[in-house]
């Protein structure tokens, strides 16, 4: 089994979206909130740490949050806990046991909301000419959407959501949803809902 796990940082730079490999103080320390890519130290205070692991050749990653120190503090729990899960498989293994390997679960690679939703919003961010107003109001159409309708995944939302979601925007005094807010509901939200509205 591939045990090595990396602390990274997944910030967002001048061209975008990158990962890159963490900068430590000389005393063990997280050098917040910079990151280094292509051998160069790069301040991003918008981003977060990552755990990077393989699943064979597959990389997983798993969000520790954007603070530096408690990053730091689940990066080694996580460290230690595989560190001794190899040992103690070792360790049967140096005394005859056969060793039963847990078998994969069947992987769902289906995105949520959720997940569509957080995607679509980033690469709006990344846009050179967008407004702070619209990715206020996407902001709010798709955190609204999804905690009305509580579905999981886009084929999971029914016509009766949505209608309980329209119902919410006439009864709100919310000044970002006036009627060509609801309108563009198309195009804003179309990444993570694959249902017809209109």
């Amino acid at each position: 089994m591939n045990s090595t796990f990396t602390l990274v940082r997944y910030a967002k730079l001048e061209k975008g979206w990158r990962r890159g490999k963490i900068v430590k103080t000389p005393n063990g320390k997280i050098k917040h909130p910079y990151v280094l890519v292509g051998g160069q130290e790069i301040e991003a205070p918008q981003g977060r740490y990552q755990i990077l692991r393989y699943d064979g050749k597959r990389p997983v990653y798993t969000d520790l949050g954007n603070d530096p120190t408690q990053a730091l503090s689940k990066f080694k729990a996580a460290e230690k806990q595989a560190e001794k899960k190899v040992e103690a498989i070792r360790a049967a293994e140096a005394a005859g046991l056969t060793i039963e390997h847990e078998q994969p679960a069947v992987k769902d690679n289906r995105k949520t909301l959720a997940a569509l939703a957080a995607s679509f919003l980033e690469k709006h961010e990344d846009l050179p000419h967008r407004s702070d107003d619209s990715l206020e109001k996407y902001t709010l159409i798709t955190k609204t959407f999804r905690q009305i309708c509580r579905a999981k995944y886009p084929e999971d939302v029914t016509v009766e959501d949505l209608i309980k979601w329209c119902g919410w925007l006439v009864q709100t005094s919310l000044h970002v949803f006036r009627p060509e807010a609801v309108m563009s509901l198309g195009s804003a939200f179309r990444p993570a809902v694959t249902i017809v509205y209109w």
